[in-house]
């Protein structure tokens, strides 16, 4: 095959991949808004960092808001806590700030540590004590927030 032939290959190819997979071109997007599970993560990154810090849980939105906007950005990056603090209080989904359990005498002994307020659809997030986030419909949402 001579060199023009394989050059013809290679750009039919590469235009072939171009139209198969799609180009992009333009302006770049811009990154999607955290979702409510994202936000619920952080915001329990820095409920748990607090506590590793304070020795003790927050006793309010205050005061968890005020750790969290004086932490250095290092500090927020390496606890996936995100820069915007104000931002993980509340909900994209139903708007409203988050039900947070502040002042736990023993984080280990409630099952939940934050959830949404109204939620959708009749599912609520819910940040659990052990470390994940889940979706419960309002029976579930019920037994582990009580």
């Amino acid at each position: 095959m001579g060199q023009y032939a394989r050059r013809k290959a290679l750009v039919l190819s590469a235009s072939l991949a171009c139209a198969i997979l799609g180009c992009k071109s333009g302006p770049p997007v811009a990154p999607l808004e955290a979702t409510a599970q994202d936000r619920l993560y952080k915001l329990m990154n820095l409920y748990r960092f607090y506590i590793e810090k304070n020795r003790k849980p927050p006793a309010s939105e205050d005061q968890l808001l005020a750790f969290g906007k004086g932490l250095e950005p290092a500090d927020r990056e390496a606890r996936n806590i995100g820069n915007d603090i104000d931002s993980l209080f509340v909900s994209p989904r139903d708007k409203k700030k988050f039900v947070v359990r502040y002042n736990l005498g023993n984080i280990d002994a409630a099952k939940a540590l934050a959830w949404e307020a109204d939620g959708v659809g009749g599912r609520h997030l819910v940040a659990l004590t052990r470390g994940n986030v889940e979706e419960y419909d309002q029976e579930m949402f019920n037994q582990y927030t009580k």
